[in-house]
């Protein structure tokens, strides 16, 4: 008779470790700590430049809607056109962490309104308000959007680079001559998301001094807002997306800025980072129609 042989198999269940606990790293924001807020509410006006921004509110989750530009990398060689939901991937180097409320995970480039935002000053009340800012300068597109800007009595608030500025020191002296404000836009147009606490701290302190921070790509997440809110800037984003950037055709930008303006909106243009004859021939055509509909235009507070 064959023989049996049962074997006996002993099961090892390994404790699961212990959680890494990051309360004591000063750096890494606790969820209560994350800046959610959009731009604040009650920015005061002023008469020579009147202002505004937006009041808090945000909804879980932010878009990571964007700012790009030129295929001709003569233009602008640290740029390359880029569909608006392209953000780099986060490099090997960037500080790692769990995800905290406040992370933006995808992008919504085409929605209406940048969540979290809503209306400034110039409503029902008071006269229609429109905030009209421009992106990635200055260049040398920014004197032509400056002549415009002043054929209309326009303000408005040039988000910049600090590369840009040093290549064009004279335009900024222009921008702040004529009554406009500067954001801070980083200084080379790198992704924020895609750097470590201190590479954030690095981009920003090499952009202009200001009050307010346009992030790249309008690339947020809870260690970009908590950098921003250290240093002392609130981080503005916007409402209408003219996507001029794509160079659609003048005609078509002046129609996204006339039809999607309404009081307290903050406009995207760009004045830097390609060719920008499109913008500058939108721009005199929708402030025509805009202004015969009663709006003004003013710079925010930054």
């Amino acid at each position: 008779m064959a023989g049996i042989i049962v074997v006996g198999l002993a099961l090892v269940r390994c404790a699961p470790s212990t959680p890494e606990d990051g309360s004591s790293d000063p750096r890494r924001p606790t969820p209560s700590s994350v800046a959610r807020g959009m731009p604040p509410t009650g920015l005061p006006q002023q008469t020579a430049s009147p202002s505004g921004d937006a009041s808090p509110g945000a909804p879980s989750g932010e878009t990571t809607s964007p700012a790009p530009t030129s295929t001709n990398s003569t233009d602008s060689p640290n740029f390359t056109d880029s569909p608006h939901s392209t953000i780099p991937p986060t490099s090997p180097g960037a500080t790692s962490r769990p995800v905290l409320p406040g992370d933006s995970t995808a992008g919504t480039p085409d929605s209406p309104s940048t969540p979290g935002h809503t209306p400034g000053p110039g409503g029902a009340a008071g006269p229609k308000v429109l905030y009209l800012t421009f992106d990635d300068g200055p260049s040398e597109w920014t004197p032509k959007i400056l002549q415009v800007l002043a054929q209309h009595k326009a303000k408005a608030t040039f988000f910049e680079l600090g590369q840009q500025q040093k290549a064009f020191p004279g335009v900024v002296d222009q921008v702040r001559k004529a009554g406009h404000t500067i954001g801070n836009h980083t200084f080379d147009h790198a992704s924020l998301r895609a750097k470590s606490w201190s590479g954030i701290e690095e981009e920003i302190k090499g952009g202009p001094t200001s009050k307010c921070l346009r992030p790249p790509f309008g690339a947020v997440n809870s260690d970009v807002r908590s950098v921003s809110a250290d240093l002392r800037l609130r981080v503005v984003l916007w409402d209408v997306d003219t996507r001029d950037w794509t160079r659609p055709g003048s005609a078509t930008i002046a129609r996204r800025i006339v039809e999607d303006a309404r009081p307290g909106a903050i406009v995207l243009m760009h004045d830097g980072g390609g060719n920008r004859q499109q913008t500058v021939d939108a721009l005199g055509e929708a402030l025509t129609t805009l202004a015969d509909q009663g709006y003004v235009f003013r710079a925010l507070d930054c």
